[in-house]
Order: C-alpha cells, then structure tokens, then sequence
C-alpha cells in the first residue's frame, strides 16, 4: 500500500547559503536572506512554501550538522526568521572556515506541501538524534538541556575503545546499528 503524500518525505540539498565576511568574521546577513529566498525560488520553485525539517550545516573539510528543526509553517517562513539568524550567526562567528549550507527533508509530491502533524516532531527528533550522533557540539536545545544517554558499546558513551560484547554485537546487527566504538565504554 503506498503512503500518503504527506508522508512521503525526499532530501534535498545541499544549499549553500550567501554570507558576509568581514576581518574573518563570517554572518549571515538581511540582504544575504534576501539573495537566499530569491535564488531557491528562481532554482527550486515551490520547495521553500512546503513544511518539513531543515538541517543548517556548515561544510569545511566535510560537512556537518550543526542545527535540526522543523516548521510550523513553510521553509521560507522559518529557517531565516530572526531567532535562527542569531543561531546561525552565532554558530558561523565561532568557525574559522566553512560554508553555510542547509538539506531540507520535505514533501516528495508536487502538489503536497505539509507534512503530516503525526508524524513531524518524529522526524525532527530522529534528525536530531542522527545528527547529534555525528557532532555531539549540535546547537540544538532540545539535546543540549536535560540529561543524556546512551547504549554502552552501541551508541554514545564516554570511555575507551572496546570490543563489543556478543549480546551487542548482536543487537547492532539485528537493528541495522552501526556501533559508536570510539564512544564506548565499560565500568
């Protein structure tokens, strides 16, 4: 049975986004948003009136994933608004090199524009989740408050390298997990 289209989500990317720099200091800027919106629509017509969740990166030697969120209302509305500049600025201020970039996860079909509200804050947290497993300095607040976790041998963890035990070994292979070996630990 296929899906709806309002659950049939397609990558797109990477964006690269327009920015300033000055004495080394890089920043987004009002006009560089401007320049931003106008080329995506000009290139990508239609893609940022749809909801869905945006990874802002930065790419230097590779790329990394520095911020995840998703909208309430259409890409164009949310990814530049005033409060992620200042994250986005922020974030680019305290890197040396790179390149802002963002991926957008959003509806597959032409027509769809929302995402199902079920299903959004489930694919947000995993982008999250995924992303934080990649670079554990993600700006995210929903990660960075509260307590952590992890899956000793699987995911996060603080000590050294180890071998995993048989039961994990296992467990990685039976959910598709590819181990967090330089995360493990062991009392």
């Amino acid at each position: 049975m296929a899906l709806p289209s309002n659950r049939v989500l397609a990558v797109y990317g990477e964006f690269e986004i327009p920015y300033e720099s000055q004495n080394r200091v890089k920043r987004i800027s009002k006009a560089n948003k401007v320049q931003f919106i106008d080329d995506m629509n000009n290139e990508h017509p239609g893609l940022l009136d749809k909801m869905g969740v945006y990874v802002f990166c930065i790419r230097a030697s590779g790329t990394l994933p520095w911020y995840v969120g998703k909208t309430q209302r259409s890409l164009a509305k949310e990814i530049l608004d005033a409060d992620k500049m200042v994250k986005y600025n922020d974030l680019l201020h305290t890197r040396r090199r790179g390149v802002p970039c963002f991926y957008f996860l959003a509806p597959l079909s032409r027509k769809g524009k929302s995402v199902s509200s079920t299903y959004l804050p489930m694919i947000e947290e995993l982008m999250i989740a995924t992303a934080y497993e990649r670079n554990r300095d993600l700006a995210n607040i929903k990660l960075t408050s509260g307590e952590t976790w992890c899956i000793d041998g699987v995911i996060g963890g603080e000590g050294n390298k180890r071998k995993l035990t048989k039961a994990e070994s296992d467990f990685c292979s039976v959910m598709g997990i590819t181990a967090d070996r330089r995360q493990a630990n062991r009392d």
